[in-house]
């Protein structure tokens, strides 16, 4: 069994990048193009989504609300480059709300692929040519340090 991975996948925009960022570009081309033949290498891939794919509370008038955002119709996208399996358990994937996590993970499963790191989830197992692997994801927010403003005082 072959698998790939990629990290951090955002199918919206950057604060850097809008009107130039993926998901601009997905409105006219194929963001997996130039990886596309590399991926066809494996059996499926699996990547972490850092950026939600969703349209709940989408204002297009504000960065904010646009900024690390895709469209759900780019779940499709994601599974024609071959993807199956997307981490969803990151700071980002919940940055707009939970009604737009819950909207990501149903485009995923509409489109054939499995969302993973979703609280109380249990090993998501894949079989392959009798070759069985399973995926278990977790992200723990809290866990992480708080720093005050006086922590990164210039001198």
């Amino acid at each position: 069994m072959r698998i790939m991975f990629v990290g951090d996948i955002n199918l919206g925009e950057y604060y850097t990048s809008f009107g130039h960022g993926p998901g601009s570009y997905l409105k006219h081309s194929d963001v997996f193009e130039n990886v596309r033949e590399l991926f066809n290498q494996a059996d499926f891939v699996v990547g972490n989504l850092e950026a939600p794919l969703t349209t709940h509370n989408l204002n297009p008038r504000e960065p904010e609300s646009v900024v690390l955002r895709g469209d759900p119709i780019h779940a499709a996208s994601l599974k024609s480059a071959g993807f199956k399996v997307l981490q969803v358990a990151n700071n980002h994937t919940v940055q707009h709300g939970a009604e737009g996590f819950h909207e990501t993970v149903e485009a995923l499963s509409a489109v054939g692929m499995c969302a993973i790191g979703l609280n109380g989830q249990a090993v998501e197992i894949l079989e392959v040519d009798s070759q069985t692997v399973g995926f278990l994801a977790a992200s723990d927010p809290v866990c992480q340090p708080k720093h005050e403003p006086a922590d990164f005082e210039l001198t």
